[in-house]
């Protein structure tokens, strides 16, 4: 449009107007048109069209269900433990005080009877012969000598057991808890009479009570237990006859075994033992960590070994407490194995504790699908037919990608299992129908 430049811009009256025309109206239509067209593709692609960081805001309030199923796999601790021999106790008997009485041997006339025979054994703790005997006995000094021995190596000792015969008088067995420091004649009491006569009951002699007085039949039990092993029940004093402290020496166990018995002839001191007991077996010593508490049980079979000998099978005979360790030693469980018939090992030798035999297949769970409350483990059933569970604030389902979520089931199905062995993350448990092969177990929540 145009203005007539002598009138300074204003328009007067007969003056004409004119527009001017674009040279180009198809160009610009089009690219209106462009424009809109891309307005209207980014609405679209912003509505439909999701970046994985959309995806995972979406699936934020949603509770994801992992699952695992039971296999059928082979499980092997694998574990090798080192071990050391640690040799069992002995116990030493020793006399060192000979008993001086020589004229009550009884003679192979006399007979014996068994410790359940009932009745006197002998007459009255007193009797004219036994006088006789009692006062033309002398008390000398004798030397402490094996007259005769009694025990052979591997003998089991307990109560009441000849142990051998020393300067011709005979030497029994007693508890170490029976507390004998004197002599015993008939119409003593006391606590050393009480463990005496409990002693006899638990031999199975008859007649005798827990009166804690050394009654006739007291007596009369202890006259047996000499007269089975060939002699007579020795003066205590002068005319009577009783209870004599040296001719008994105490054993700590019913169990022991014979290591060594002292020849005939040896002469006895607090040096050199009438026998030697050992009153518990040598054993083999090994740790276990936590990981192997579980499969390492007591009665389990597991093999040992050293550089010269085995492998053997053995037991496990105890698994200790669990201890925190210190600076020379390593946590763990102390257990304790018998020692194998052959294995041929001393304390100082290198054996190895290995699992006993070849390992087989059997239902397995991995470690995480295994859960605890107290001393219960046990599994959990996955529910597959729980349905789909949403977003709470929208009515969108779960984007691709996401696990199908869990819905509002019913209450899980909780399955108690019994845990075999662990090893690389799975746990081999006992068979059991409500998890064959193939079961699907929840793991979370």
């Amino acid at each position: 449009m145009t203005f007539p430049s002598d009138t300074g811009g204003r328009l007067e009256p007969g003056d004409e107007i004119r527009i001017v025309r674009l040279r180009h109206p198809r160009r610009i239509a089009a690219f209106v048109a462009v424009v809109v067209l891309l307005m209207a593709g980014a609405f679209i692609a912003g509505r439909y069209v999701t970046s994985p960081t959309d995806a995972a805001l979406r699936g934020a309030g949603v509770t994801v269900s992992v699952t695992t199923v039971v296999e059928e796999r082979v499980v092997s601790p694998g574990y090798a433990l080192p071990a050391a021999l640690t040799e069992g106790t002995a116990f030493d008997v020793t006399i060192e005080e000979a008993p001086v009485e020589s004229s009550a041997t009884a003679s192979p006339a006399e007979g014996a009877t068994g410790p359940s025979a009932s009745g006197p054994a002998t007459g009255p703790a007193t009797d004219a012969a036994d006088t006789t005997d009692s006062l033309t006995a002398e008390s000398t000094s004798q030397r402490v000598v094996v007259t005769s021995p009694s025990l052979t190596v591997g003998d089991t000792v307990g109560p009441g057991r000849l142990l051998a015969e020393v300067s011709g008088r005979p030497v029994f067995s007693i508890p170490t808890s029976v507390p004998l420091y004197r002599d015993l004649l008939p119409g003593m009491s006391g606590n050393d009479v009480r463990a005496v006569q409990q002693t006899l009951i638990d031999l199975d002699y008859r007649g005798v009570a827990l009166t804690a007085i050394l009654d006739t039949g007291t007596i009369d039990a202890l006259a047996r237990l000499y007269r089975a092993a060939g002699y007579r029940l020795p003066h205590v004093a002068p005319g009577v006859r009783g209870l004599a402290i040296h001719e008994f020496a105490g054993v700590p166990t019913s169990d022991a075994t014979v290591l060594s018995v002292a020849g005939v002839g040896t002469t006895l001191s607090g040096d050199v033992a009438l026998v030697r007991l050992q009153t518990s077996p040598p054993v083999l010593s090994a740790q276990i960590t936590a990981a192997e508490h579980d499969v390492v049980t007591v009665g389990e079979t597991v093999t040992v070994a050293t550089a010269t000998s085995g492998p053997l099978s053995t037991t496990v005979l105890t698994v200790g407490a669990f201890s925190a360790g210190d600076g020379s030693a390593a946590p763990g469980y102390p257990i304790t194995l018998a020692v194998p018939e052959g294995l041929g090992a001393d304390p100082g030798s290198v054996i190895q504790v290995t699992p006993a035999g070849e390992s087989t297949a059997g239902p397995a769970v991995p470690l995480v699908a295994l859960r605890q409350e107290g001393t219960r483990t046990y599994v959990v059933v996955a529910d597959e037919d729980a349905p789909a569970q949403t977003d709470a604030a929208s009515e969108d389902t779960v984007p691709a990608g996401i696990s199908q979520p869990s819905g509002s089931p019913a209450p899980p199905v909780e399955v108690d299992v019994d845990v075999l062995a662990q090893a690389d993350g799975w746990a081999a448990i006992a068979t059991t129908d409500q998890l064959p092969p193939g079961q699907r177990l929840q793991v979370e929540p």
